[in-house]
């Protein structure tokens, strides 16, 4: 870490998440350091990432999608709230409890301002697919960089993949800056219009988080009793406890799998034909980089 000028990020993230106190951010213990590492004690979240639920059901009904993308709303409210931007989302970073609900995690790559100012970060860096325009176009960010991260997460949940996706990172990069934005017609008219607002290229378009949780696509949500963990989390998002053997069995399954072009989504998910998508998120997506 120290060797690849590191430490500063792993320092600012026990710093920020000294001062979270939220249902849907992961908790940090405690933090301690030897002379030569750095520890770090976090909340388990034994039911992995939303990352490993779609690489195995590819995309979620929209009512699944809706709950956990609201979830992760008011947890990044609660940044925005402290001066911090996330920069980083993506479905790796969204933990899953023992009961399905989220923990948004890793905050090596947060922006911390001052609480209850707008911030803007100038620095370069995130994960490829999740990148929003201005990024790209090295504009900074504010808030509403975030926002557009929830509308690319929202409909990797809701499509499959990410909005401009493609293997070649240029293109990619290409796409997100001047490419269509193609929404499936099976999605619902809330679903598509709330899309169309968190991906609007012009951040200044793009809703608030408090103005995006009374769009229609929310409209049967209940924020008080979510936000106190009164509601319960979709059983598509629990996994059996134990199940160790039959993870390893589904792991080796996936990777079989992968050779193939298409497979086909069951078990409470969207039926449709999809593209496996775990070589994209190691070629593209897994891991962020920062650019100091």
């Amino acid at each position: 870490m120290i060797s690849n000028h590191q430490i500063k990020y792993a320092v600012s993230e026990a710093q920020i998440m000294k001062t979270l106190d939220h249902p849907y951010l992961l908790k940090l213990i405690y933090a301690f350091q030897t002379p030569a590492h750095l520890y770090m004690a976090l909340e388990y979240c034994e039911n992995g990432d939303l990352s490993q639920i779609l690489d195995e059901h590819s995309l979620l009904e929209e009512r699944i999608a809706k709950f956990l993308v609201a979830e992760l709303i008011l947890g990044i409210r609660c940044l925005h709230k402290k001066g911090i931007l996330f920069r980083d989302l993506k479905p790796e970073n969204i933990l899953l409890d023992a009961d399905g609900h989220i923990r948004l995690a890793d905050f090596g790559l947060a922006k911390q301002g001052k609480e209850g100012q707008d911030v803007k970060a100038q620095s370069f860096c995130g994960s490829p697919a999740y990148l929003a325009p201005e990024m790209l176009k090295k504009e900074g960010v504010t808030k509403a960089g975030d926002v557009y991260q929830v509308g690319v997460v929202l409909y990797e949940m809701l499509v499959g993949i990410p909005p401009y996706y493609n293997d070649n990172i240029k293109i990619l990069y290409q796409n997100i800056e001047k490419g269509k934005l193609k929404i499936p017609k099976y999605l619902s008219p809330e679903a598509k219009k709330c899309l169309l607002k968190m991906l609007n290229r012009n951040p200044s378009k793009r809703p608030r988080l408090d103005q995006l949780m009374k769009e229609p696509f929310f409209a049967d949500i209940d924020w008080a009793k979510l936000e106190s963990k009164k509601l319960e989390p979709p059983m598509i998002v629990r996994r059996s406890k134990n199940n160790a053997d039959e993870e390893a069995l589904a792991q080796a399954n996936q990777e079989q799998d992968a050779a193939s072009c298409c497979a086909t989504v069951t078990l409470g998910c969207v039926g449709a034909p999809f593209r496996p998508l775990r070589a994209h998120r190691t070629a593209c997506t897994a891991a962020s980089h920062r650019v100091l």
